[in-house]
């Protein structure tokens, strides 16, 4: 049971109402049933359930003032208590629907008396507090969460504060305007309809709201499906072509969750850049003279050989100056604090920094600092963030796996001595020059140390894998970690392991949640009473 109240007057609650349940009917497959209470004027009011309540063992008795929604979510009117005595009567109430209904949705406009909202709220699951983005507003909810808090039985961790957003508005950056909402999980519904919008519910085109309420709706029936994405350098760009399976097979995902690589190219996707763009982006560095343009060195190299300024600045060509607020989808970029070596989970602020700081691979980046604090490479301290999904709710978690198990690279060390002792002994100059010049050769300095690395890497990415629910490997005997100059090769491996995993894929996302069975809404008991 889910309370829909607007803690505004502008905002259109009725409407998300009927577009959330909607969805939450398309996704669940489940019986849906919205209660509309408004102050007066139906035929049917909270003071007269005493009298009906006397017939409910029969079935349900409320059926003949039901409305069939045209999208087959049921609908009900009801006057709701103006007072403490008649709020009271909510309890068996809805205990009385939820025999009958799987999801309830009660929509509570502005005018909804103290008592009746404090009643419902109580006895609901999950508590949406409609908002503008407005200081006095956000004051109002936190006024209103102490109420429920002293209430008894009140709980606050069921309170979410949504922020409506007119057309065009841009969220803002948490800051002092915030400070009320410390604590709650608030989310965004972006482009929400004011009232008396011409709004018709039998024509949803915009693209944003449509996304919001239906990512609102698989919350609300526990279907939320997280992707995590591994670091692991160039390897990482098979995280490309795993997004582009997912949206070729029309899979949402409700949040990404980065780090290093996985948070640089999950943090494009959140922002919009669908899996063709980014195939192009990738395509950009393909070359050795392409990967030049990612390096801007660093002298003399005290902290690092590469400064990471060149890498951000390209990032900034797709982002801009966007911050996590701006995302189409909710993103996380994990770093690791230099000092302290703890993780950081990055959820507001500018994007480009916290991805830039996830990225600088201590020894060969100089580490970034933000707010005075040094942060290198997130996959120091988590190179596969599924527990950051998880410590949000997530209940269903794709991770994508770049770092191979010790058991791989065993098997690609011995497939190589055994092509070494087959290859030539003709001496070959171009090897030995790059043998002995370049930092990043195989054996030399840079990669002895990224090697060391990930001894550290593979176990707590493999412990992350056993708390997901799905875990695609790409992985490819000659990958190298410094290997941008091949992107292609990276995005095929990751379509291809995708599409081998894409009945699992489905199979996890249309996961049917047990449910205790319902007796039909329309009992026919009822109608003959």
């Amino acid at each position: 049971m889910v309370t829909l109240a607007s803690l505004s007057g502008s905002i259109d609650s009725s409407y998300l109402a009927a577009r959330i349940g909607h969805y939450l009917k398309a996704e669940s497959g489940e019986p849906v049933l919205i209660v509309q209470l408004v102050p007066a004027g139906t035929t049917l009011a909270l003071k007269d359930w005493p009298l009906l309540r006397r017939r409910a063992e029969a079935g349900f008795v409320l059926s003949n003032h039901l409305e069939t929604l045209p999208t087959g979510v049921e609908h009900l009117t009801m006057a709701g208590g103006q007072d403490a005595h008649e709020a009271a009567q909510m309890a068996t109430f809805l205990n009385h629907l939820r025999r009958h209904f799987t999801y309830i949705l009660l929509d509570l406009g502005h005018e909804t008396a103290a008592p009746l909202l404090e009643e419902c709220v109580l006895r609901s699951d999950l508590s949406c507090n409609l908002l503008r983005q407005d200081a006095t507003e956000f004051y109002d909810f936190n006024r209103f969460a102490r109420l429920i808090h002293a209430a008894p039985g009140g709980e606050l961790a069921h309170l979410k504060p949504l922020i409506c957003l007119a057309n065009d508005e841009r969220a803002q950056e948490p800051d002092e305007t915030f400070k009320p909402l410390t604590g709650f999980r608030t989310g965004f519904i972006r482009n929400a309809p004011a009232i008396g919008a011409d709004t018709d519910i039998g024509s949803w085109t915009n693209r944003l709201l449509d996304s919001d309420l239906r990512r609102l709706a698989r919350e609300i029936s526990h279907r939320q499906v997280g992707l995590a994405l591994s670091s692991g350098g160039a390897k990482g760009f098979a995280h490309v072509g795993v997004i582009q399976v997912l949206e070729e097979n029309g899979i949402d995902i409700d949040i990404v969750a980065g780090c290093s690589m996985g948070a640089y190219v999950g943090a494009l996707w959140a922002y919009g850049l669908d899996g063709t763009k980014l195939d192009r982006l990738a395509h950009e560095v393909e070359g050795r003279t392409g990967m030049l343009r990612l390096i801007d060195p660093m002298l003399p190299p005290r902290r690092g050989f590469i400064a990471g300024g060149a890498i951000k600045r390209r990032l900034k060509r797709s982002l801009g100056d966007a911050h996590f607020a701006d995302t189409v989808i909710p993103l996380r970029v994990v770093a690791t604090q230099l000092g302290s070596l703890g993780r950081t989970v990055f959820s507001s602020g500018d994007i480009a920094a916290a991805v830039h700081a996830s990225i600088a691979i201590p020894g060969v980046c100089v580490p970034v600092n933000i707010a005075g604090t040094d942060y290198i490479d997130g996959g120091i301290s988590d190179p596969l963030p599924v527990d950051v999904l998880r410590e949000l709710g997530i209940e269903r978690i794709i991770a994508v796996n770049t770092i191979p198990p010790p058991a791989y690279l065993q098997c690609r060390e011995e497939m190589k001595r055994e092509q070494q002792e087959t290859a030539s002994k003709r001496f070959n100059l171009f090897k030995t020059l790059n043998r002995h010049l370049n930092y990043f050769a195989g054996g030399n300095i840079l990669d002895n140390l990224i090697s060391c690395f990930y001894g550290a890497q593979m176990r707590v990415a493999e412990e992350s894998c056993r708390d997901a629910d799905l875990v695609l490997r790409p992985l490819a005997w000659d990958a190298r970690w410094h290997d941008f100059a091949r992107p292609g090769k990276y995005i095929a491996v990751g379509r291809q392991v995708a599409t081998e995993h894409l009945r699992d894929i489905k199979s996890l996302v249309t996961r049917k949640e047990p449910h205790h069975e319902h007796e039909p809404a329309h009992h026919p008991m009822a109608h003959a009473a």
